[in-house]
């Protein structure tokens, strides 16, 4: 049962940043086509793109070769599958891959979706950031709690 709440726990990560991501993606469009004619439209591609960001991000920091094997995903289907993956990993969340190695991938791939630069790397830059805040309170906290003595 502790594994599945880990499990799940790392998932919500994934969820909850995604959120965020896309509204800050949304956010930082808008404001740079103040015309409101912005070229990506939907919440849809929003939430892709979002995605698109934060699994990469979260498969950074449980290894390398998951970040490799997604950082470039362009379907729906392999973004579920690093989510499937990222709910099995039980171990330590940390960073494993260089943070311009991460930054560099992930807004390149933004780049082909037709975020501008300045935008894309902000948004990653920004989610990384928070991404690791957040995995960073998690261990502390799980550190922290009395012993459940049984």
């Amino acid at each position: 049962m502790t594994t599945s709440k880990k499990s799940h726990a790392k998932y919500d990560i994934v969820a909850a940043h995604e959120a965020a991501t896309k509204t800050m993606l949304r956010d930082a469009l808008e404001q740079k086509d103040r015309t409101g004619a912005l070229g990506l439209t939907g919440l849809e591609v929003l939430a892709f793109m979002a995605a698109k960001v934060v699994v990469p991000i979260v498969c950074s920091f449980i290894s390398s070769v998951l970040f490799n094997k997604y950082k470039g995903a362009e379907t729906k289907r392999e973004l579920a599958e690093a989510k499937a993956e990222i709910a099995k990993h039980e171990g330590p969340l940390t960073p494993q891959v260089d943070r311009a190695v991460v930054i560099d991938s992930i807004v390149a791939g933004l780049l082909r979706e037709g975020v501008p630069r300045e935008v894309a790397a902000g948004v990653v830059e920004r989610t990384l950031d928070d991404i690791g805040r957040d995995l960073a309170e998690k261990e502390l906290s799980e550190k922290n709690k009395p012993a459940v003595k049984g």
